[in-house]
């Protein structure tokens, strides 16, 4: 059997080149050993020896890179898709000298690369194209992680709805067992029709899907809500005019704040600053950078978040804030 070709961003000697095909610096085995790291942590069943998916896996290409791992998220495998997701995020962040926990001291610095990058500069045009997948990388991260935060809220509401408590974790895994053996046990059946078959795939992939969803929720802990919008944040810093990150990001902190008013009846002022400022200075971003029907949507909620919260300085200062820029 004949070889695929290597990747671009390849030599040789195993060792990864950059976006433009110059020598990283960085010795083969320490892109071995990110590639035993991602087969450990994973809970796939894909063998990481198989040719295309150990040359993605090595790729110093972040576009190739993205590709894959939304193709491995759609194809079920998302407790590995998004730990990849993550390394190689938090990979390409330290390359350019970005901090996720810190994103605006970065955004000081993207003038000057943008203006470097004008000027022709070859390594400020491959930390453009970073800066720019990076962006990509986070949002996606924050899109999966609101994915299986949904998934596992469903998850626990039906509980509560049988009667079970909300705490038992090991429900969900009892469940989804019971649901794996049973799609065993159909796809094992000589007398089996072929739907009964397509439905065990089904319910196989399901009971999947929720299996990673309780991992990833679990290994989140009570960041999960806080990681989703540093993420979001994160994709902003890195690209300032993507209505969509700004779109979500205001999104995400209105429906914070509404959430706590229905859970405690009222909003704090520390709410306010941390949850209904970053909403309305958001939903001006993306009003001023919108190009669709969205824009009223995110003015209505504007206009929400402002008549309702009111009262506090600081959500009146963001308005005023807003109409002057």
């Amino acid at each position: 059997m004949q070889l695929a070709q290597q990747p671009q961003g390849f030599q040789g000697g195993g060792i990864p080149l950059g976006l433009n095909g110059r020598n990283t610096g960085q010795s083969s085995s320490s892109w071995e050993g990110r590639t035993r790291r991602f087969s450990i942590v994973s809970g796939s069943n894909t063998s990481v020896n198989a040719p295309l998916d150990v040359a993605i896996r090595l790729s110093q290409q972040p576009a190739l890179v993205y590709m894959y791992l939304k193709y491995k998220w759609a194809a079920n495998e998302k407790r590995e898709a998004y730990q990849m997701l993550e390394t190689f995020a938090s990979d390409y962040a330290s390359r350019i000298g970005f901090d996720l926990h810190n994103p605006d001291t970065f955004a000081e610095h993207i003038d000057a690369r943008v203006l470097a990058n004008l000027s022709g500069h070859a390594e400020a045009a491959d930390d453009a194209r970073t800066i720019h997948l990076l962006a990509r990388f986070y949002f996606k991260q924050a899109e999966w992680l609101t994915t299986v935060e949904q998934s596992v809220l469903l998850l626990q509401e039906a509980q509560a709805k049988a009667g079970l408590s909300t705490g038992e974790s090991s429900y969900a895994r009892r469940l989804v067992r019971r649901e794996s053996i049973g799609v065993r046990r159909g796809r094992g059946s000589v007398s089996g029709s072929g739907q009964a078959s397509r439905d065990g795939i089904r319910g196989s992939d399901d009971g999947r899907s929720k299996q990673d969803a309780q991992y990833l929720y679990e290994l989140k802990g009570g960041r999960i809500d806080k990681a989703i919008l540093e993420a979001y944040h994160a994709a902003t810093v890195l690209d300032r005019k993507w209505y969509k990150a700004w779109h979500q990001l205001a999104l995400r902190h209105f429906l914070e704040t509404q959430r706590y008013q229905i859970e405690h009846g009222h909003i704090t002022e520390s709410m306010a600053k941390n949850h209904v400022v970053p909403a309305v200075h958001g939903f001006f971003r993306a009003i001023q950078l919108s190009k669709s029907d969205t824009t009223l949507q995110d003015t209505l909620r504007l206009l929400t978040a402002w008549f309702d919260y009111c009262e506090f300085e600081s959500v009146s200062q963001a308005v005023r804030d807003g109409y002057n820029s």
